[in-house]
């Protein structure tokens, strides 16, 4: 067969046939269909092809961006450019090409949806993500990233990477509404600042902080200088001051335990929530935002 009937017949209704039996005869490699999702995850890029000048992601910034599915069809493209030879390769790729792109989409939707049932591929929206660069980073090891859309729904995330001591990468499966950088799990510590605790509500907002602040007093410890509290003595004047009888083990524990800070993404609005507490910051330029993130 010449190049000139090959051509001919790729370009009737053979097409999706002809690519089936190659297909059928000689299945895609699925360590390149690998690769080529690594790709869209942008994985194994240089790091200047994803922020071109340092100055574009200054010292305690964060930067939110979108995937273009025509760049990272035309990486894909590039990609696959590295098998053609002849002209004849070319046309062959292109009969493969939609079976190359789905079956790359299918492996990032198992990737999208491997905490779903086995048999359940999510498909992808619009890849998105965001890249920190900031102390945060390399001082809690243990960030959580969490992502939400506008019903609340968890958004799956694609890829979450630490690039640089400093740096964090992270990419989702579509376009979130809101999103949540939170302090490691393991961080909660006793809500005692200045020998003040900030008392919470026990009922209907539960956990949420009053304007009331308790102090504790040198009778609340059983040695001041080493700082060892009184716990049964804590416990009842907390309890007399918020009008009970007495706290029960976990009412007394909301009182004492710090929660981990979150910080909040939500549209162009920028939330601190510190204890279910929210504390809106309207100014996202100023550097000091993350300097008091997590103190």
């Amino acid at each position: 067969m010449t190049t000139k009937d090959l051509t001919n017949l790729l370009k009737g209704e053979l097409t999706e046939q002809i690519a089936a039996y190659i297909n059928s005869e000689n299945p895609f490699p699925e360590n390149i269909i690998d690769w080529l999702a690594q790709l869209v995850l942008l994985q194994n890029i240089p790091f200047n092809n994803l922020v071109a000048d340092e100055n574009l992601l200054p010292n305690e910034s964060l930067r939110l961006f979108y995937l273009d599915k025509n760049w990272t069809n035309a990486m894909l493209d590039g990609a696959l450019s590295i098998g053609i030879h002849s002209e004849r390769d070319l046309m062959l790729q292109e009969a493969m090409n939609d079976i190359i792109r789905q079956e790359t989409n299918k492996k990032l939707g198992a990737i999208s949806s491997k905490d779903q049932p086995e048999n359940q591929v999510t498909r992808l929206g619009t890849i998105s993500g965001f890249i920190i660069r900031s102390s945060i980073v390399s001082n809690y090891k243990g960030l959580e990233i969490s992502a939400f859309e506008n019903n609340g729904i968890s958004v799956n995330t694609l890829r979450i990477e630490r690039l640089a001591a400093n740096i964090l990468f992270v990419l989702f499966d579509t376009i979130p509404t809101k999103i949540e950088i939170k302090a490691p799990s393991e961080s909660r510590t006793l809500a005692i600042i200045n020998n003040e605790i900030p008392l919470r509500q026990l009922e209907n907002e539960v956990g949420k902080i009053t304007d009331t602040v308790f102090k504790v007093g040198e009778n609340h410890f059983r040695n001041v200088e080493k700082r060892v509290l009184n716990i049964s003595t804590l416990q009842q004047s907390i309890a007399k001051q918020l009008g009970k009888n007495q706290l029960s083990p976990s009412e007394f524990g909301i009182q004492l335990m710090q929660s981990p800070k979150v910080f909040q993404l939500v549209n162009e609005d920028i939330d601190i929530i510190k204890s279910r507490e929210v504390i809106v910051e309207t100014n996202l330029d100023k550097n000091l935002i993350f300097n008091k993130l997590f103190k």
